[in-house]
Protein backbone atom coordinates (compact mmCIF):
# COMPACT_ATOMS: atom_id res chain seq x y z
CA UNK A 1 0.00 0.00 0.00
CA UNK A 2 1.46 3.47 -0.82
CA UNK A 3 1.19 6.08 1.41
CA UNK A 4 0.19 9.46 0.52
CA UNK A 5 2.45 12.45 1.61
CA UNK A 6 1.03 15.31 1.86
CA UNK A 7 3.73 17.86 2.49
CA UNK A 8 7.75 17.33 1.65
CA UNK A 9 10.40 18.20 4.10
CA UNK A 10 13.36 18.85 3.11
CA UNK A 11 16.37 16.01 4.96
CA UNK A 12 18.16 17.18 7.98
CA UNK A 13 21.46 17.15 6.51
CA UNK A 14 20.53 20.45 4.09
CA UNK A 15 17.74 22.24 6.65
CA UNK A 16 21.60 22.07 8.55
CA UNK A 17 23.05 24.21 5.18
CA UNK A 18 20.46 26.30 4.50
CA UNK A 19 20.80 26.93 8.03
CA UNK A 20 24.13 27.43 7.91
CA UNK A 21 23.68 29.65 5.42
CA UNK A 22 21.30 32.08 7.25
CA UNK A 23 23.42 31.98 10.23
CA UNK A 24 26.72 33.16 8.30
CA UNK A 25 24.71 35.60 6.07
CA UNK A 26 22.00 36.82 8.53
CA UNK A 27 23.86 40.35 9.07
CA UNK A 28 22.96 41.04 5.27
CA UNK A 29 20.30 43.39 4.40
CA UNK A 30 17.79 41.89 1.78
CA UNK A 31 19.23 42.78 -1.27
CA UNK A 32 22.80 41.65 -0.17
CA UNK A 33 21.53 38.59 1.11
CA UNK A 34 19.36 37.62 -2.27
CA UNK A 35 22.89 38.10 -4.12
CA UNK A 36 24.47 35.47 -1.41
CA UNK A 37 22.03 33.53 -1.41
CA UNK A 38 22.12 33.03 -5.25
CA UNK A 39 26.07 32.75 -4.98
CA UNK A 40 25.11 29.77 -2.60
CA UNK A 41 22.71 28.00 -4.76
CA UNK A 42 25.38 27.97 -7.86
CA UNK A 43 28.00 26.98 -4.82
CA UNK A 44 25.70 24.30 -3.81
CA UNK A 45 24.00 23.11 -7.08
CA UNK A 46 25.34 19.36 -6.78
CA UNK A 47 23.58 19.36 -2.80
CA UNK A 48 20.62 21.30 -4.41
CA UNK A 49 20.26 18.82 -7.04
CA UNK A 50 20.66 15.81 -4.59
CA UNK A 51 17.74 17.37 -2.43
CA UNK A 52 15.28 17.68 -5.59
CA UNK A 53 15.67 14.65 -6.98
CA UNK A 54 15.21 12.86 -3.37
CA UNK A 55 12.34 14.76 -2.97
CA UNK A 56 11.11 14.01 -6.84
CA UNK A 57 11.72 10.28 -5.83
CA UNK A 58 9.19 10.54 -2.46
CA UNK A 59 6.17 11.95 -4.99
CA UNK A 60 7.30 15.53 -4.87
CA UNK A 61 5.37 17.18 -8.07
CA UNK A 62 5.65 20.91 -7.21
CA UNK A 63 8.42 23.77 -8.05
CA UNK A 64 10.79 22.50 -6.33
CA UNK A 65 13.22 26.07 -7.28
CA UNK A 66 10.09 27.81 -6.05
CA UNK A 67 9.43 25.47 -3.06
CA UNK A 68 13.77 26.18 -1.80
CA UNK A 69 12.86 30.34 -2.45
CA UNK A 70 10.36 30.81 0.08
CA UNK A 71 11.74 28.22 2.39
CA UNK A 72 14.97 30.48 2.17
CA UNK A 73 14.02 33.74 1.84
CA UNK A 74 10.63 33.81 3.88
CA UNK A 75 11.21 31.33 6.57
CA UNK A 76 14.99 30.77 7.70
CA UNK A 77 16.04 33.65 7.41
CA UNK A 78 13.77 35.26 9.43
CA UNK A 79 13.09 32.48 11.40
CA UNK A 80 17.25 32.13 12.08
CA UNK A 81 17.22 35.68 13.24
CA UNK A 82 14.27 35.54 15.67
CA UNK A 83 16.30 32.99 17.46
CA UNK A 84 19.29 34.90 17.73
CA UNK A 85 17.70 37.76 19.19
CA UNK A 86 18.95 38.46 22.77
CA UNK A 87 15.92 38.97 24.14
CA UNK A 88 13.00 36.83 22.33
CA UNK A 89 9.96 39.38 23.92
CA UNK A 90 11.68 42.87 22.56
CA UNK A 91 13.28 44.33 19.95
CA UNK A 92 14.97 47.74 20.42
CA UNK A 93 15.24 49.81 17.66
CA UNK A 94 17.39 52.70 17.45
CA UNK A 95 14.61 55.04 18.09
CA UNK A 96 14.59 53.47 21.81
CA UNK A 97 10.84 52.40 20.88
CA UNK A 98 10.21 49.06 21.71
CA UNK A 99 7.92 47.06 19.32
CA UNK A 100 7.10 43.22 20.07
CA UNK A 101 8.21 40.18 18.39
CA UNK A 102 6.80 38.46 15.33
CA UNK A 103 5.96 34.98 16.43
CA UNK A 104 7.00 32.58 14.01
CA UNK A 105 5.49 28.87 13.42
CA UNK A 106 7.62 25.92 12.46
CA UNK A 107 8.06 25.80 8.54
CA UNK A 108 6.53 21.45 8.58
CA UNK A 109 3.28 23.50 10.37
CA UNK A 110 2.69 25.92 7.95
CA UNK A 111 3.50 23.31 5.27
CA UNK A 112 0.82 21.38 7.19
CA UNK A 113 -1.77 24.57 6.91
CA UNK A 114 -1.17 24.95 3.27
CA UNK A 115 -1.78 21.45 2.29
CA UNK A 116 -4.86 21.01 4.21
CA UNK A 117 -5.98 24.28 2.48
CA UNK A 118 -4.78 22.76 -1.09
CA UNK A 119 -6.90 19.62 -0.44
CA UNK A 120 -9.53 21.68 0.00
CA UNK A 121 -9.15 23.96 -3.00
CA UNK A 122 -9.06 20.39 -4.45
CA UNK A 123 -12.15 18.68 -3.92
CA UNK A 124 -15.60 19.59 -5.57
CA UNK A 125 -17.20 20.83 -2.21
CA UNK A 126 -16.26 24.13 -1.36
CA UNK A 127 -16.42 25.03 2.71
CA UNK A 128 -15.81 28.83 4.55
CA UNK A 129 -12.56 28.77 5.72
CA UNK A 130 -13.96 29.35 9.42
CA UNK A 131 -15.14 25.78 8.59
CA UNK A 132 -12.10 24.46 7.12
CA UNK A 133 -9.78 25.76 10.28
CA UNK A 134 -12.43 24.13 12.68
CA UNK A 135 -11.64 20.82 10.31
CA UNK A 136 -7.85 21.46 10.43
CA UNK A 137 -8.01 21.82 14.57
CA UNK A 138 -9.75 18.44 14.80
CA UNK A 139 -7.62 17.09 12.55
CA UNK A 140 -4.22 18.44 13.76
CA UNK A 141 -4.83 18.81 17.45
CA UNK A 142 -1.48 17.40 18.35
CA UNK A 143 0.65 19.56 16.09
CA UNK A 144 -1.35 22.36 17.25
CA UNK A 145 -0.57 21.75 21.12
CA UNK A 146 3.26 21.41 20.52
CA UNK A 147 3.05 25.21 18.34
CA UNK A 148 1.80 26.35 21.66
CA UNK A 149 4.23 24.65 23.40
CA UNK A 150 7.13 25.98 21.40
CA UNK A 151 5.74 29.67 21.37
CA UNK A 152 4.81 29.39 25.12
CA UNK A 153 8.47 31.29 25.84
CA UNK A 154 7.43 34.19 23.90
CA UNK A 155 3.52 34.46 25.04
CA UNK A 156 1.78 32.65 27.90
CA UNK A 157 -2.02 33.91 27.28
CA UNK A 158 -3.42 30.51 25.84
CA UNK A 159 -6.11 33.01 24.21
CA UNK A 160 -3.66 34.94 22.25
CA UNK A 161 -2.11 31.92 20.47
CA UNK A 162 -4.95 30.67 19.41
CA UNK A 163 -6.07 33.64 17.55
CA UNK A 164 -2.40 33.74 16.30
CA UNK A 165 -3.02 30.19 14.71
CA UNK A 166 -6.39 31.01 13.53
CA UNK A 167 -5.11 34.44 12.12
CA UNK A 168 -2.20 32.44 10.43
CA UNK A 169 -4.66 29.84 9.17
CA UNK A 170 -7.16 32.81 7.75
CA UNK A 171 -4.04 34.73 6.23
CA UNK A 172 -2.91 31.61 4.36
CA UNK A 173 -6.55 30.57 3.38
CA UNK A 174 -6.95 33.69 1.60
CA UNK A 175 -3.87 33.87 0.07
CA UNK A 176 -4.17 30.40 -1.25
CA UNK A 177 -7.34 31.20 -2.64
CA UNK A 178 -6.72 35.00 -4.29
CA UNK A 179 -3.70 33.05 -6.09
CA UNK A 180 -6.29 30.39 -7.17
CA UNK A 181 -8.16 32.97 -9.13
CA UNK A 182 -5.86 34.72 -10.90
Amino acid sequence: MNKNINRFKFSKPFINKIKLFCENNKSFHNDDFKKKYEIWKIENTTIINNEKDLLLINGFSGNFENKLNKSILYYFKYNFALDNCENNKEIKKDSNVIKKQYLTFDFEFLELIDSHINRHFKSEYKIKGKLLFDNFKLLHSQEIINQKDNLKYLLNDENTLDNKIKKTYQNRYFNINKNLIR
